[in-house]
């Protein structure tokens, strides 16, 4: 569950409370950042560039069941956090860290070698 909380209206009391009630969460965070693609929206156009970063994370999340675990987007970059619980409960045919690595690796690959050009955009992918 996210929550907003504005420190510039919030009181000292409220924000301490808040603070104090949220739990550390062991998992893995991913990050995936399309590359070039500020690139193709003045080479293309805002309408196609738009379409793309839709296809190629539409994808991503679609085929790795990460839909649920998508924490935010920024233009062409989205960050993913996968609590270490999950990959028993709804990711259990990837069910560890190092298998979502090579699931990731796999998808990178299916995206450049797509046979369609312009479809996808290749990706950079950081997990911490």
């Amino acid at each position: 569950m996210a929550q907003y909380i504005n420190l510039k209206t919030i009181d000292q009391d409220t924000s301490d409370s808040i603070f104090e009630q949220i739990k550390p969460i062991s998992g893995v965070c991913i990050f995936i950042d399309i590359v070039s693609s500020t690139e193709l929206k003045y080479k293309k156009g805002v309408k196609e560039w738009i379409q793309t970063i839709k296809n190629t994370f539409g994808f991503i999340s679609v085929l790795k069941g990460f839909q649920d675990h998508i924490i935010k987007s920024i233009g062409d970059e989205i960050m993913i956090f996968i609590p270490d619980d999950s990959f028993r409960k709804s990711l259990p045919k990837i069910r560890n860290p190092y298998n979502l690595l090579k699931e990731l690796y796999a998808t990178l690959i299916t995206l450049k070698e797509f046979p369609v050009a312009g479809r996808y955009l290749n990706c950079k992918i950081a997990i911490h």
